[in-house]
């Protein structure tokens, strides 16, 4: 009986596919208990821990806020914070009714009121604290005090200590009793016995919290303060002149000292916050632990509710876990046992096959291929024994091709046997290839003799064209001496025509520079024109008043008349130098303004000179390229030359390649065909005209025209086409 491997397969999953069914139906079976457990544990129970928990730190959270708004100093966050304790109040009532909606056991209904009584209580006495709680008296009187009454007191107490020890220097210093000074002494000194009793009792009062001590201490401040102004207006009385405003002073530093002093006075008798203190420890705090207590008690029976609903989960958890454990643990049993039973039955026939295939692979086709088994694996071992005898076959076809044997039949399996159709197809075509071949190799043999003949004639026509391109080249290279030569002496005269043009234009500036002098000297000539004429003035004075001085003045008169002489000397020289300066002048300009005409030509030689310095510049380097090309085009033609030389050894290592291939073609048989030789076709090619050098560098285009044969690069076969070649897969 032939039992496939496809039945077993499925025999074994259809038995695992049982055991799963029976598995899922009981884990979700359990899966529903388990889940309706948890919506109890969710729905019920951790819902009434999270409510509990909520009344529970909600109250806690309730209490330190109502502890933070007592001892904060700043009122408006004092009523920020009391506001958050009202949400905090409002949050556990909140979670109070939702509880109380879902609770229907008896015993924590009970726990729920007693909770709500306390609770009640607790929000009843945190509204009677909000009052007195929020009014920080205590705080308030402290912070006037410090800023308001404590300095008003300093400059009181400053201004009397001042005062009085002004009063007890005069009355130490004066020689007789004064009873007035006296008297304002012990005024102001009781005065400052009084301002120092009020402040100690004010600051008594800031921190006492009895009431009966507070109004004993502020009946003390009263008298205290009658007192003061009763010794007031005894200095007043007593005080005169300077002393009269000194005492004023005082009594208005007392009069603003009264102001902060009443207002801290007042506040320290209201007690605000002893009276917060009281209500705190005494109800709210008791009312807080009642209520705590309740939220703590309700939420301990939520926890024990939810440890009694997790043992019951887990042990429903615990039952479904082994029957599915029993039930997975047989399916594994029975896929192990399938799986080891399928995989010897599949392993035993696939290793027989992978062996069979090894050795193909290897090249070995002697192997049995016979199989035993009535499966898959035994059809796959027929068809591979199948395979092997028909790769005997082919292997012995292809023996027989290599040993050069070409007359062997090849004949596919069928039509669907490529490689069989590729194998025929490549004994055609190379019997095709070899004939052929045979007749292309002596093609290719003529062909390589006439191209040696033709590179040998290649190589002389580019020897001759070498010499003529050298002859051209040292023309060139001379002609470029000489304009090398040229643009050297355009820019040398570019250099003097610039230097003549800035000596031109120095000169124009020098005359400039002389015609501005001639112009100085003439002012200063101008002045000395000025001089002689006042000297002579002089010397004509001197000479009348020598002459009114008599024979006394003889002497003086006589050099008075010399001085006069010189002085018109200097006055006639100095105005023919005047007149020699102008001309000067006139003549310097005359120059100078020939050669502002001068410098502009000069400029525009030296640009032109420039210009031609620049096209000689750029024939050079024209005439430089030119040469290099030459000398290049002479790098071409020697390696032409070259190459003609190497293309004739080719030609001539072809011709006896060919020789070696027509001996390789020789070894293969074919049989006698209807192939027709390629037929041969001489062709004269012209080598093209020859030019010839002649002296000079000239070519010459008369020369005589010679023609040579050219190999034939297609084998001088129209049959023979690439076409006819095609690419098998294998």
């Amino acid at each position: 009986m032939r039992i496939t491997i496809k039945a077993k397969l499925i025999a074994v999953f259809a038995v695992l596919i049982v055991l799963l069914g029976v598995s899922s139906v009981m884990a979700l079976r359990s899966t529903s208990q388990l889940q309706a457990k948890l919506n109890e544990i969710v729905n019920e129970t951790a819902y009434r821990l999270d409510e509990s928990l909520i009344m529970e730190a909600g109250a806690a959270r309730a209490m330190s806020l109502i502890k933070s708004y007592l001892v904060q100093p700043d009122t408006a966050i004092a009523e920020d914070i009391a506001e958050e304790v009202d949400h905090q109040i409002a949050e556990v009532s909140e979670a109070y009714d939702h509880l109380a909606s879902i609770v229907t056991d008896p015993e924590l209904q009970t726990m729920l009121a007693a909770f709500d009584r306390e609770w009640q209580e607790f929000v009843s006495v945190e509204a009677e604290l909000r009052g007195p709680g929020l009014a920080h008296t205590g705080l308030k009187a402290n912070r006037i005090y410090a800023t308001q009454s404590e300095p008003a007191f300093r400059a009181l107490y400053t201004e009397a200590e001042a005062l009085i020890a002004d009063v007890r220097a005069r009355i130490a210093s004066a020689t007789v009793r004064v009873p007035g000074l006296v008297s304002l002494e012990a005024s102001i000194d009781a005065m400052i016995d009084n301002v120092r009793a009020i402040q100690s009792y004010e600051r008594d009062m800031l921190w006492l919290t009895d009431a009966e001590a507070l109004a004993a201490v502020r009946e003390l401040i009263t008298a205290q303060e009658l007192a003061l102004t009763e010794n007031l207006a005894a200095a007043t009385r007593f005080a005169s002149g300077a002393d009269s405003s000194a005492v004023a002073s005082v009594g208005e530093a007392w009069q603003a000292w009264q102001v902060p002093l009443n207002e801290s006075l007042a506040l320290s008798l209201e007690n605000s916050g002893f009276v917060a203190d009281e209500i705190l420890m005494n109800r709210v705090e008791p009312a807080f632990a009642e209520s705590s207590a309740g939220a703590e008690a309700i939420g301990a029976e939520a926890r024990q509710n939810l440890a009694e609903a997790q043992v019951e989960a887990q042990a429903a958890y615990q039952t479904s876990r082994n029957l599915l454990l029993g039930l997975g643990i047989a399916a594994a049993l029975i896929a192990v046992a399938a799986a080891f039973w399928l995989s010897t039955t599949i392993s035993r026939g696939l290793d027989r096959a992978v062996s069979v295939v090894r050795e193909v692979s290897r090249g070995n086709l002697d192997v049995d291929a016979k199989a035993d088994n009535r499966d898959e694996i035994g059809t796959l071992l027929t068809s591979m024994e199948k395979m092997v005898v028909d790769l005997k076959g082919m292997s012995r076809s292809a023996e027989a091709i290599a040993k050069g044997d070409l007359k062997a039949d090849v004949t596919p399996r069928s039509d669907e046997d490529r490689l069989g159709i590729a194998l025929r197809d490549m004994v055609l075509k190379l019997r095709e290839v070899i004939s052929n071949a045979s007749v292309s190799a002596s093609h290719v043999a003529q062909g390589a003799s006439n191209m040696s003949t033709t590179a040998t004639q290649l190589s002389t026509g580019s020897t001759q064209q070498a010499s003529a391109v050298e002859e051209a080249s040292a023309s060139v290279e001379e002609m470029t001496a000489n304009i090398s030569q040229n643009a050297d002496n355009a820019a040398q005269t570019e250099k003097i025509a610039g230097q003549s043009a800035d000596d031109a234009r120095r000169s124009g500036e020098a005359v400039g520079n002389a015609v501005r002098a001639m112009k100085t000297i003439a002012e200063r000539i101008t002045i000395i024109q000025e001089i002689a004429r006042q000297t002579d003035l002089l010397a004509l004075n001197a000479a009348v008043e020598a002459a009114r001085a008599g024979s006394h003045g003889k002497g003086f008169a006589v050099v008075a008349s010399e001085v006069r002489k010189l002085a018109e000397r200097s006055q006639q020289a100095a105005a023919e130098i005047s007149q020699l300066s102008v001309e000067t002048v006139d003549v310097s300009g005359e120059a100078g303004r020939m050669l502002e005409a001068l410098v502009p030509n000069i400029q525009r030689t030296a640009d032109l000179v420039s210009e031609i310095s620049a096209s000689t510049r750029e024939q050079n380097v024209g005439a430089e390229q030119i040469n290099q090309a030459i000398r290049d085009l002479n790098a071409v033609i020697q390696q032409n030359a070259d190459a003609a030389e190497k293309s004739a050894a080719t030609s001539e290592e072809l011709a006896a390649q060919s020789q070696q291939l027509t001996g390789v073609i020789s070894y293969f048989e074919v049989e006698p065909s209807n192939v027709r030789a390629p037929a041969r076709t001489e062709r004269v090619t012209s080598a093209g005209p020859r030019m010839s050098v002649v002296p000079g560098g000239k070519s010459d285009r008369n020369a005589p025209e010679t023609r040579e044969e050219a190999f034939d690069l297609d084998l001088g076969s129209e049959e023979v086409s690439d076409a006819d070649f095609q690419r098998y897969a294998g």
